[in-house]
């Protein structure tokens, strides 16, 4: 998944720790264990309780299981009305560092659009004040380059488009929520996942 040692911990991991929950065993567990599913993905696990799985999105798996906290109880949907799939991992994008473009009431850039970034929208949003590309370590963020895949701000890539610059865009991993900002012919003229 892109973590260094396959694991998403110490000061490397692109995740805030006060957004990571540590999952530890329950006695309060089914004896087969309920399923987590976030993004296509499906965890089993007997280390989780039933009540906890519905709120919580997979994060990573090694060693002690790590789930992200973003009271999501059902899976999002993507801009072709189904599930909605990975956009990338390494990096971790996604408003919740999960990889996916979810979004909730919180997610006010609505950071949506699954992008595969390259050099011009790169250069383009640095010169609207939004550096993608140095690296960030206060924030974990390693900086972006050409081949990235981002979930980027609806309103970004709409302007980004206007100037004629944005990036392709993967619509198996690009929320629905992005139509509200975004038709969906200009999405499908970028796309790069349906032929």
């Amino acid at each position: 998944m892109g973590f260094p040692n396959g694991r998403c911990d110490g000061p490397r991991c692109p995740i805030p720790e006060d957004r990571l929950v540590h999952v530890q065993q329950r006695d309060n567990t089914a004896a087969d264990g309920p399923s987590v599913t976030t993004c296509g993905l499906t965890i089993k696990s007997p280390r989780l309780p039933m009540s906890f799985c519905r709120q919580r999105s997979i994060l990573a798996v090694s060693g002690a299981l790590k789930l992200k906290v973003n009271a999501m109880s059902e899976s999002q949907k993507n801009v072709l009305g189904t599930d909605l799939e990975v956009c990338g991992t390494d990096p971790v994008t996604g408003y919740f560092r999960d990889g996916c473009c979810n979004t909730a009431a919180g997610d006010v850039g609505s950071h949506t659009v699954c992008a595969i970034v390259d050099d011009r929208f790169l250069a383009f949003s640095q010169g609207q004040g939004n550096d993608l590309i140095t690296p960030r370590p206060e924030y974990r963020f390693q900086g972006l380059k050409d081949g990235d895949r981002w979930c980027l701000c609806a309103m970004r890539w709409e302007q980004a488009r206007q100037a004629g610059c944005a990036p392709r865009v993967r619509l198996r991993a690009t929320n629905i929520k992005t139509l509200t900002y975004v038709s969906l012919e200009h999405l499908k003229a970028h796309q790069i996942d349906l032929n």
